[in-house]
C-alpha cells in the first residue's frame, strides 16, 4: 500500500510539473502568433497588402511547433501513465539502426561529418517496434544536429553477456557531471547557449528504454557526447 501510495504521490508531482513546464513553453509561440495577427490586422488597415504573407509564414511555423510540443508531450505522459502497452516482436536492432543513419546521411553530408559503425548483425531483441524507432531516431538526429561542422559521430551495436549494447557519440565539448545526471529529465535544458527542441526526446527514450527493463545513461568519452543503451537478453 505504501509503494503504491508513493508511485502515486510520484505520478502527480511529475504531471504537475509537466504541466508548468509545458505551459511555459507554450508561450512564447502563442506570443508570436498574438503579434503577428496584430501587424496583420495593421497592414490590412493600411492597405499593405503585400507585407502579410511573411507574418502567414510565421504564424504557420509556429503552429508547427506547438503541434510537435503537444504531441511529444502527450506521447511522455502516456508513457508515464504506463497507458502504452508494448507491443513486443523480433527485431533486428542493427538493421534498424543502419535504416535511420541511412535516412540521415544527406544531413550527415551537409555537415560533413565522419560515420564509424559497428553493427553486430543478427541483433534481434524482442520490443516494441515504434517506441525503439522512437529512441533511435531521437538518438541519432541528436549526434547529427549537436555535432559541428566536420564532426565525427561513432556507433555501436553488439551483444554483451546477457545484455544487448548500443553506443552512440558524436563530436561535442565535455558536459559538466550535474547536466549529465538530469539530461532526461523532461523540459531540461543546459546551461550556456540555448539549444534547439524542448528537452523531450531524450526524456521520451529514457521512459522507453526503461519500460522494456533496459537502462540508459549519458557520459563524456574520448569520442564526445555519449548515450548508452543497455537492454537485457532476458527481455528478448
Amino acid at each position: 500500500f505504501n509503494e503504491m501510495a508513493e508511485r502515486l504521490s510520484g505520478m502527480i508531482r511529475s504531471s504537475r510539473e509537466l504541466t508548468a513546464n509545458v505551459s511555459h513553453e507554450l508561450r512564447s509561440p502563442l506570443a508570436r502568433i498574438r503579434l503577428a495577427e496584430t501587424l496583420i490586422r495593421e497592414r490590412i488597415e493600411r492597405g499593405e497588402y503585400g507585407r502579410i504573407e511573411k507574418h502567414l509564414d510565421a504564424i504557420r511555423e509556429d503552429i508547427d511547433q506547438l503541434d510537435r510540443l503537444i504531441g511529444r508531450t502527450l506521447a511522455l505522459s502516456k508513457l508515464d501513465l504506463r497507458e502504452t502497452p508494448l507491443k513486443r516482436e523480433p527485431l533486428d536492432l542493427s538493421q534498424m539502426t543502419e535504416s535511420i543513419i541511412d535516412r540521415l546521411k544527406p544531413l550527415m553530408g551537409r555537415k560533413d561529418l565522419g560515420l564509424n559503425t559497428d553493427l553486430s548483425p543478427g541483433i534481434v531483441y524482442s520490443a516494441d517496434r515504434e517506441a525503439m524507432n522512437t529512441v533511435l531516431s531521437n538518438l541519432l538526429d541528436n549526434a547529427v544536429k549537436f555535432s559541428p561542422e566536420g564532426g565525427q559521430i561513432h556507433v555501436r551495436v553488439h551483444s554483451e553477456r546477457d545484455a544487448i549494447q548500443m553506443t552512440i557519440s558524436n563530436t561535442f565539448p565535455p558536459i559538466p557531471q550535474e547536466d549529465l545526471k538530469s539530461i532526461f529529465e523532461p523540459f531540461y535544458r543546459r546551461t550556456g547557449p540555448k539549444t534547439e527542441g524542448y528537452g523531450l526526446g531524450l526524456a521520451i527514450s529514457k521512459r522507453i528504454v526503461e519500460k522494456h527493463g533496459g537502462r540508459i545513461e549519458a557520459v563524456n568519452s574520448d569520442e564526445g557526447f555519449t548515450v548508452r543503451i543497455s537492454l537485457p537478453m532476458a527481455s528478448s
